[in-house]
């Protein structure tokens, strides 16, 4: 059958309709999803969606379509808290009772429903102990925002490769969710998802909506006066007409009093899927304005820099800078965990090594000086870095540098106030006449996410602190902010950056 005809079945048996249109840029309707996985176009994906956007409902249809359409296929569907596992079982259980599947399945139990045809499926709360066992050709994990992390990876080893008729299919991982925090397990899953080339599904209430109601009885557009038309304040977001093309099931009324009835961070976060939370970011001047391809290393353009925050168990995260013009330009980064100085040392000579208007010794001519039996440079070879600064109480990692020739400030130079380097970062990464000092390349993914993720802490009041969010999912973002930081920070007076109250 084809995804059209898959859906017509699904509401010929449940009632469900799954919208086939998506309106907003970059989004996905949700029966790409369905009919991905029901045609095995796809074995692993992550779908991201508004509240009340019918993905329990979607995801209870595919696995009737597969109970029905597939002999023999096995299925476990995790629901992260025992009520979203209900949820999906009731849904399931609707379908069960239509005329076509009644007999199918004649004794459905949500922790486990077996199909004449071999099919079956088991309904699961989302703990460590029940995502442990069994090991079926499809897994969901549903919900996955109100889950727990160890569960989810338990989930994620549990399918298994099956035969299609003679045609080896690979196990398939689902996931989905709603979006609450960027700090949640939702943003972490998605963020792996993007690394690691997962496929994503998006879609916001405006894909969920019946376009027809957007429209009066002579069928002209509501657009004029209506709030959704432009109801993302920040950016101009909003409707802006894109609903009327929409072939959901939700109505006009129904979404408008929704956003009548939410706080605006709540109807962005959780409705318009929009990252949550961008105003409590600590360097919310970090734009795509200070991503560029102009950030990559110019032979000859400038001195440079190593930054680094060092960790051994927390990821150590290192920045080669170059300074041009009163700008630093960050054009790589190296990032990892438990790796000793030493070794860390080692790899930026290396990288330094690879520039191409390099001209001194190899590597390995490298460790011939370090041991003592081979002169040091004389000159000093081109674009080798002239400082070094980072963590103040790395001291290791210091006299590491020291000792393989690259001059790295002393604790005195890069100590401060942590608010004080936020409020010099900040100025150079966009100061009050626009202008932005620090310039990341498109390849410090690590860094660029930093940026772009690291929370401050929420007060009682709404409001938030200067200091940042103590969260461990928050802390992971912190290193290559803090690389930065540190750099910035001993250049501070050459930019003419000052912190507030002086420093």
């Amino acid at each position: 059958m084809t995804n059209h005809e898959l859906a017509a079945w699904i509401e010929s048996v449940t009632g469900h309709h799954i919208p086939s249109a998506s309106v907003c840029d970059d989004h996905d309707a949700p029966l790409d999803f369905v009919w991905g996985f029901f045609s095995h176009e796809v074995s692993e994906a992550i779908v991201l969606a508004n509240r009340a956007g019918g993905k329990t409902e979607d995801v209870a249809a595919l696995h009737l379509a597969n109970g029905r359409w597939k002999p023999g296929f096995d299925t476990s569907h995790i629901g992260a808290i025992t009520a979203q596992a209900k949820r999906c079982y009731r849904y399931y259980r609707a379908g069960l009772r239509s005329a076509e599947l009644s007999t199918l399945a004649p004794d459905p139990h949500i922790t486990e429903t077996d199909w004449t045809n071999g099919s079956r499926i088991e309904i699961l709360p989302g703990t460590e102990a029940q995502t442990q066992g069994g090991h079926p050709y499809f897994v969901t994990f549903d919900e996955l925002e109100q889950g727990k992390r160890q569960s989810y990876e338990n989930a994620k080893s549990m399918p298994v490769e099956w035969s299609d008729h003679g045609i080896p299919r690979v196990g398939q991982f689902l996931a989905t969710s709603t979006r609450e925090s960027s700090l949640g397990l939702m943003q972490r899953a998605l963020d792996e998802a993007e690394e690691k080339g997962i496929r994503i599904f998006s879609w916001c209430v405006f894909e969920t909506m019946n376009g027809a109601t957007c429209r009066d009885d002579t069928g002209n557009p509501l657009c004029g006066d209506c709030p959704l038309f432009a109801s993302v304040e920040a950016g101009g977001g909003g409707c802006q007409g894109r609903a009327l093309q929409a072939d959901g099931w939700r109505s006009r009324a129904d979404i408008l009093a929704i956003y009548t009835r939410v706080g605006q961070d709540t109807w962005e976060a959780q409705h318009l899927c929009i990252k949550p939370n961008a105003k409590a970011l600590i360097y919310s001047p970090f734009t795509q304005a200070n991503i560029t391809e102009d950030a990559e290393y110019v032979p000859g353009g400038g001195d440079i820099h190593v930054w680094y925050d060092w960790g051994f168990t927390d990821p150590a995260h290192f920045g080669l800078v170059q300074e041009r013009d009163g700008h630093f330009y960050q054009f790589d980064e190296l990032v990892g965990t438990g790796r000793s100085e030493q070794d860390w040392g080692r790899d930026i000579v290396r990288r330094v090594t690879e520039l191409p208007d390099y001209d001194g010794p190899t590597l390995e001519e490298w460790a011939e000086v370090w041991a003592g039996r081979k002169p040091w440079p004389n000159p000093w070879p081109n674009c080798w870095p002239i400082t070094a600064a980072g963590a103040p109480e790395a001291v290791q990692m210091r006299t590491v540098l020291k000792d393989l020739g690259i001059g790295a400030r002393p604790a005195d130079q890069v100590t401060h106030r942590v608010q004080s380097g936020q409020d010099v970062l900040r100025a150079a990464i966009r100061s009050g006449d626009n202008e932005r000092r620090y310039l990341v390349h498109l390849r410090c993914v690590k860094t660029i996410r930093g940026f772009q993720n690291y929370r401050a802490r929420e007060l009682d009041d709404g409001s938030f602190s200067p200091l940042p969010d103590p969260d461990p999912a928050n802390h992971a973002f912190s290193h290559g902010c803090d690389m930065a930081r540190y750099g910035i920070w001993v250049q501070r007076r050459r930019l003419g950056l000052y912190a507030e109250g002086g420093g």
